[in-house]
């Protein structure tokens, strides 16, 4: 058994079979129960524990149904409906879970009621708990079995005042008149919560559950006779799923943009891989292309016993009719633009979905700002980029000019020698490195954006006029280097002021 630490002492927060048997009760003080029994076992109880080794349950839970809860730190709640028949039915269902928790070394108390109150209280309360047995419900057996325990999940200070009160079972507070019961309390809200409990127990207040996740839109599932142990198993599998799923998503003409497979290991484990994709899609085979770069990252251990298919992400889907035979899409031949959206999603899953964009230009004179990144984005079935559906408010035309291939982020300063000022450079030294220049075109002036607000903030560089060549050297290496500042034009306050050079890029 577990014990605790607390300001009224040691006491006992679990108990075994044999503990219980021997008169152990959750709650009793440690001296006490060894005063029956002097050899019970104790450990120390560890509630962070407790709550990790829950959760992985939770998740393991997950292979029965998408909507799972955790229900303080000893309890899960599952939403089983539309789920039971992938298993044999509500008891099968029950069945198996009980079963695997146990090889796994639990033991569970499980029941089925209508009302997750109800579940709660058969599962602590009901004929059978004990000893872990399925306890289906109907009103006649809440009833029978329910009206004469306590369990309505209130706080043990509400309980041990209805305990003061002479109401210790739901059949006592249940015969009392709603506003008798109010009058028994000091507290309003003490009142309102024990009624809030009795409606909930029998569903006249509906009780929503928090899922461990937001459940999917479409999802598929296949328990497995035998485990699962090798990458072709899985993928086998996969394919399935991905057919099963494709119907359903066909049927409601809806496609996926993000797709999610689960692998539930025989030891209680799970692991999961998934694509994204830039468009709703549906076909299996293209879909399966994107998943095999990923099976291998699933290790089947000792094997998998059940998987799960999720499309997590979906939107309506229309796909135009190529001819006036071919119906299935599936068949039809794809165009540049799809062909186009696979090679996204194929980039987009192997190298990151921000890893995938495009150059576009932008409303700037100024070389280092024409220029933006753009990601690929969807409108209906077409595969877009951001710069063609997101107009320019102040677009003008680019110049035509030759741009080098390298464009640096920052110009990098140069020492030249022009034979004139403000002739071209027939001489520069750039990373300690003198260099003759044998050819220069140019220049080609760019001034600056004196019409954007603040433009004079950007630093010295961009705030400057700029005239740009592009020279070749002895070895017939290209450069692109700009001088800033005009001769003619020097800032009145620096009256030594001199213009610089700079390169900016490599043809």
């Amino acid at each position: 058994m577990l014990v605790e630490h607390g300001t009224r002492g040691t006491r006992i927060t679990a108990v075994n079979g044999p503990a219980a048997r021997a008169g152990a009760m959750i709650g009793q003080a440690l001296k006490d129960a060894r005063a029956i029994y002097p050899l019970l076992q104790v450990e120390q109880a560890d509630p962070d524990a407790d709550i990790k080794l829950l959760d992985r349950i939770a998740h393991w839970a997950l292979r029965y149904s998408p909507i799972v809860m955790m229900d303080g730190n000893d309890g899960l709640l599952i939403d089983i409906e539309g789920c039971a028949h992938l298993f044999g039915g509500e008891a099968r269902l029950i069945e198996d879970a009980i079963t695997r928790l146990s090889r796994a070394g639990l033991t569970a108390h499980a029941a089925l009621a209508d009302t997750p109150g109800a579940a709660w209280a058969l599962a602590r309360f009901g004929a059978g708990a004990e000893s872990g047995l399925i306890s289906p419900i109907g009103e006649s057996a809440l009833t029978a079995r329910l009206l004469g325990t306590p369990a309505l999940r209130l706080d043990d200070d509400v309980v041990l005042l209805l305990s003061r009160l002479g109401l210790k079972s739901i059949g006592q507070l249940q015969d009392l008149p709603r506003a008798t019961l109010e009058r028994r309390f000091r507290s309003r809200e003490v009142a309102r919560s024990v009624q809030w409990r009795l409606d909930q127990l029998d569903g006249t207040i509906r009780e929503p559950l928090r899922p461990l996740r937001p459940p999917a839109p479409f999802r598929v599932t296949m328990p497995c006779p035998e485990p699962a142990l090798d990458t072709a198993a899985i993928s086998f599998a996969l394919n399935e799923l991905l057919l099963r799923l494709q119907y359903r998503l066909e049927e409601a003409g809806q496609g996926g943009r993000h797709f999610h497979f689960i692998c539930f290991h025989a030891d209680g484990g799970s692991s999961d891989i998934a694509v994204r994709l830039s468009r709703p899609d549906r076909q299996a085979g293209r879909i399966a292309r994107l998943f095999a770069d990923r099976l291998e990252q699933i290790d089947p251990g000792y094997g998998i016993d059940a998987f799960v298919l999720a499309a997590d992400d979906v939107a309506p889907m229309e796909l135009p009719q190529k001819s006036l035979t071919q119906r299935s899409d599936t068949t039809f031949e794809r165009d540049d633009d799809e062909r186009l959206a696979t090679l996204i999603d194929t980039l987009s899953n192997r190298l990151g979905t921000q890893n995938v964009t495009r150059l576009a230009p932008a409303a700037s004179h100024l070389p280092e700002r024409a220029w933006r990144n753009t990601a690929p984005v969807v409108q209906g079935n077409t595969v877009l980029w951001q710069d063609a559906h997101e107009a320019e408010p102040h677009a003008m035309p680019l110049n035509t000019a030759a741009r080098p291939l390298r464009l640096f982020a920052r110009p990098e300063a140069v020492d030249v020698i022009a034979e004139v000022p403000d002739g071209p450079p027939m001489r520069f030294t750039w990373r300690r490195v003198a260099r003759a220049v044998i050819r220069a075109r140019g220049p080609e002036r760019v001034a600056p954006e004196w019409w954007v607000p603040g433009w004079k903030d950007n630093g010295q560089v961009s705030a400057q006029t700029r005239d740009y060549y592009e020279v070749e050297d002895r070895e017939g290496r290209r450069y692109w280097l700009f001088r800033a500042g005009l001769y003619d034009d020097p800032p009145q306050d620096q009256p030594d002021w001199r213009p610089r050079w700079f390169v900016h890029g490599l043809f």
